[in-house]
């Protein structure tokens, strides 16, 4: 399994590199550099920047590409009088023709 993804690992993984391959080793860790110090601070030693593992910037990115590319079939969803969605209790499912065409879905991220 994967650790869970939170806003800060996610706002650390936005700070890599576009286009970053992976080593394929999970272990591998990313050091990135530190923030800039502040001019009236002065510290002995410096500071050091956030760590990321492969694992941890594994999970961000399974998690953005499933939550950008969620799907549902159409008419499985409805929108309430609030605008909350809410799953459709009159969804029957699809039928077996229905399913195999890619039109029977929509894209969860549209609004």
């Amino acid at each position: 399994q994967l650790p869970a993804v939170t806003p800060e690992l996610m706002a650390t993984c936005s700070q890599l590199p576009d286009g970053l391959m992976f080593t394929g080793d999970i272990a591998f860790v990313y050091q990135l550099p530190a923030p800039p110090v502040a001019s009236g601070d002065e510290s002995e030693e410096p500071a050091e920047g956030p760590k990321i593992t492969e694992e941890e910037r594994l999970a961000v990115v399974v998690q953005t590409i499933d939550t950008e590319t969620a799907l549902a079939p159409k008419g499985a969803l409805s929108m309430r009088s609030s605008g909350a969605i809410m799953p459709n209790p009159t969804f029957q499912g699809l039928d077996a023709a229905a399913a195999c065409n890619l039109s029977s879905f929509v894209l969860l991220n549209k609004p």
